[in-house]
């Protein structure tokens, strides 16, 4: 297996119902002015690997995956809640959206400086 299949496996994964703003920036669009104060997906740790959507046994037993590619389902989109966003952590009411998240699988790379060697 690989460490994407292994996780899952483990139980390290979870769907998450974002907002707008962290759903859209997630897919490389702007963020929109609703949650000016909260930067979008900060609640995710770099190393959660996110996919749009549900995993097919969420799905309600009448969407079928032929349902799913040709009208499109409308399990994987909350229209409304007032519940807080999963990616940002905002309690604005408005529309959520499902991504599913793997944790632990992305690796991590930081900028911090590295320390000059002495060629003395």
């Amino acid at each position: 297996m690989n460490a994407y299949a292994d996780a899952i496996d483990a139980g390290h994964c979870a769907t998450l119902w974002v907002c707008d703003d962290c759903f859209y920036s997630h897919h490389g669009f702007e963020a929109g002015e609703t949650n000016n104060d909260r930067e979008p997906l900060n609640r995710i740790s770099p190393d959660t690997d996110l996919s749009s959507g549900l995993r097919s046994e969420e799905h309600s037993e009448g969407c079928t995956p032929k349902i799913r590619e040709t009208d499109g389902c409308e399990c994987e989109t909350t229209p409304f809640s007032w519940s807080a966003c999963d990616g940002c952590g905002s309690n604005l009411g408005g529309t959520r959206h499902a991504m599913f998240a793997v944790f632990g699988v992305r690796p991590v790379t930081t900028d911090a400086p590295t320390e000059p060697t002495d060629n003395g």
